[in-house]
């Protein structure tokens, strides 16, 4: 058997010999934690952006013409608690600076963890689930620059927090329901288009720890056709009024009573009133 240092070299050989467009992919890890730090016990394991993209390091390839320059992982176990959603992303941010040609992508998601807020086991098809991925895409778009993002499952047959769409496996004929999930998901996935970019947006709190755990994260984005999307994520329990620079045309709500809603079509201002516990998308 090849040893790891060999195996991808030929691979990108035979890739670059048939003139393949393919790109080798050489990191994605089953918790985004693993892409950044050293594990103990899982030395051989961890650390992955410095082990493959560092040219110092024995298992460098960057340089391999084939290789992807990206690197991936997995959101798992990282949303809870707060300071930990915040923190781990910051170290994604870090490696993103100190190697400027590479990407983040956040390649798998769905709820597993237990902790005070959440479980996994046992579907929700309410706004509270939507409500606490919405946070972590924030997080992950924001914070960790991720230049995609990836729900695991669009279907499910099963008692879990898995899936967007849930359906009956044991009728024959099937009937399925909708999550606010699915719509949420909606409020960033149905504007922000490949190769949008992220625009710097800033206002009091921001990133905080306070604000991430239950304030209102905005996120704004620009289409490659000049369009231009702002997201916001209001996790209070009243209303809140957003105040924009720039006029607002379109409003798109996904909250207890509205799924992904076009609330309104030519709204023409700057002062938007959003819903409480809502994903709100504005089209300027």
């Amino acid at each position: 058997m090849m040893n790891f240092q060999v195996q991808p070299k030929k691979i990108d050989s035979v890739f670059k010999n048939y003139n393949l467009d393919t790109k080798l992919e050489v990191s994605e890890a089953g918790q985004i934690d693993y892409l950044t730090s050293i594990k103990k016990g899982k030395e051989h394991r961890s650390n992955q952006v410095e082990v493959f993209f560092n040219p110092t390091s024995d298992l460098y390839l960057g340089n391999l013409e084939t290789v992807s320059q990206k690197f991936a992982g997995h959101s798992y176990f990282t949303t809870w608690d707060i300071s930990k959603l915040k923190t781990k992303r910051e170290e994604i941010k870090k490696k993103l600076i100190k190697y400027p040609n590479l990407e983040y992508w956040m390649t798998e998601y769905c709820i597993l963890e237990n902790n005070e807020e959440i479980r996994g086991k046992g579907k929700d098809l309410g706004i509270k689930t939507a409500l606490y991925v919405a946070r972590l895409m924030h997080a992950d778009l924001t914070i960790a620059n991720a230049s995609a993002w990836h729900w695991w499952l669009a279907m499910t047959p099963y008692n879990y927090k898995d899936g967007l769409i849930y359906h009956d496996k044991n009728t024959e004929e099937g009937t399925f329901e909708s999550s606010k999930l699915l719509w949420g998901l909606g409020n960033f996935s149905r504007f922000i288009r490949p190769q949008a970019k992220q625009i710097k947006i800033d206002y009091k709190g921001k990133n905080s720890l306070e604000n991430l755990e239950k304030g209102v994260l905005v996120s704004a984005y620009k289409n490659k056709d000049n369009s231009i999307i702002i997201v916001a994520v209001n996790q209070k329990e009243t209303a809140v009024q957003l105040n924009f620079k720039s006029t607002i045309k379109q409003v798109y709500v996904t909250d207890k009573d509205s799924d992904l809603k076009l609330t309104q079509h030519n709204a023409d201002k700057k002062d938007i009133v959003i819903t409480a516990k809502s994903i709100t998308t504005f089209v300027l």
